[in-house]
């Protein structure tokens, strides 16, 4: 949630565990189980898809907050190298929250560095957490190096229609201050120029 670290991500079916690890039908994929199961009886309830956060303690599933998703792009989407939205390609992350936007680039890797973001800035960090939200009412777009669609950053972008990609690895040493860039939070890409 804080958005420091990678997230392990699993896509999981009604019947099927979909994941980039081997699951070996072990307590990893009966917890993972568990898990799918318990969130989609919760979005039968509320009747539509929700954000849970939810953590494990001796063996016991425990539901930490429930609450209706906010809007996400198609993430991931990738039209392929050397297609015509490749062209100016800079970084690719995953879309965390819908959009397009253009401006200047600011990296800002301190929370001590927050006030140099002005109005129209496009923030590159490595990460952000609740005292970051000074900058982030004040830029057009966001893109953090780690962490997922349920980081503070792509939360809180979705609740400011702020256009987010996050886990573009090395954004903060491949973005200057001052670089012009378009951020996609649909598709995740960001390309430089207008």
């Amino acid at each position: 949630m804080s958005g420091t670290a990678r997230p392990e991500r699993f896509r999981v079916a009604r019947s099927k565990v979909e994941s980039g690890v081997d699951v070996d039908g072990g307590e990893r994929e009966a917890m993972l189980s568990e898990v799918a199961g318990t969130v989609v009886g919760i979005e039968d309830q509320f009747g539509a898809p929700v954000d849970v956060e939810w953590c494990w303690s001796a063996g016991i599933l425990y539901l930490v907050q429930v609450r209706p998703i906010t809007r996400v792009g198609s993430q991931g989407r990738d039209d392929g190298p050397g297609s015509r939205s490749d062209e100016h390609l800079v970084l690719r992350g995953e879309g965390a929250s819908p959009g397009v936007s253009t401006g200047p680039v600011r990296v800002v890797t301190e929370i001590d560095m927050i006030d140099q973001v002005i109005e129209g800035d496009v923030l590159v960090t490595p990460f952000t957490s609740p005292e970051w939200m000074p900058a982030l009412v004040r830029c057009v777009a966001l893109v953090t190096e780690v962490g997922g669609v349920t980081s503070h950053a792509a939360i809180v972008s979705r609740e400011l229609d702020l256009p987010c990609v996050v886990g573009a690895e090395r954004a903060t040493t491949v973005l200057a201050t001052g670089d012009h860039v378009t951020v996609d939070g649909s598709s995740g890409a960001v390309r430089r120029g207008s």
